[in-house]
């Protein structure tokens, strides 16, 4: 009995011809596994979640770091009123906050 066909969603039926060096054939044959056909591990990797990330401007991880810092920080005191724990926020906290909400708004525009 043969093997069940696959959906046309699932099928490999596309073709992406490619040249590559002998030099080029020689990493992939020293990187792959030896049971990996040079097809099968082109296509794992390219198809890998695991894909480099694309470069982000320090300022801009500066930023994050701040709004998941202040983040970190809402979600205890909301934590904590939920509790029925006492909470208070200084005016200093909220001028910092809207500050730096402020400022990501600026960089965004």
């Amino acid at each position: 009995m043969p093997r069940p066909r696959l959906p046309d969603n699932r099928r490999r039926s596309q073709r992406i011809p490619v040249r590559l060096s002998q030099a080029d054939l020689d990493w992939i044959d020293e990187k792959r596994s030896p049971e990996q056909s040079i097809s099968d591990y082109i296509r794992s990797r390219a198809l890998s979640t695991n894909r480099l990330k694309p470069m982000v401007p320090e300022i801009n991880l500066t930023v994050l770091d701040l709004i998941r810092e202040h983040g970190h920080r809402i979600n205890s005191l909301t934590h904590a009123a939920h509790q029925g724990q006492p909470v208070i926020i200084s005016e200093a906290d909220l001028k910092e906050l809207a500050r730096l909400l402020r400022f990501v708004i600026h960089r965004l525009a």
